[in-house]
């Protein structure tokens, strides 16, 4: 980010509720576990909450797991494993 650019802020409010801003596409998103990954998280006073990791769902995977490849199926049908042979 350029220095002269004005840094966005890290949580929205909108029609839709709170978002948050994704660290990496730079985009808002609702905060919520459709969207993003809970961190179970335990404040000093004993109680527990959940907030969103840092990337969102689509980013978190693309940046953090690159070997997990979505929509391939590893069990594979007795017609698959005669094609592949």
């Amino acid at each position: 980010m350029k220095s002269n650019e004005a840094k966005k802020p890290m949580y929205i409010f909108t029609e839709l509720g709170k978002e948050k801003l994704c660290k990496h596409c730079d985009e808002y998103w609702p905060t919520d576990s459709e969207f993003w990954f809970m961190i179970k998280s335990k404040l000093k006073d004993g109680t527990i909450t959940f907030r969103p990791e840092s990337a969102c769902k689509g980013c978190y995977d693309r940046v953090y797991r690159p070997h997990h490849v979505k929509g391939v199926n590893k069990v594979r049908s007795s017609h698959e494993k005669q094609v592949a042979a």
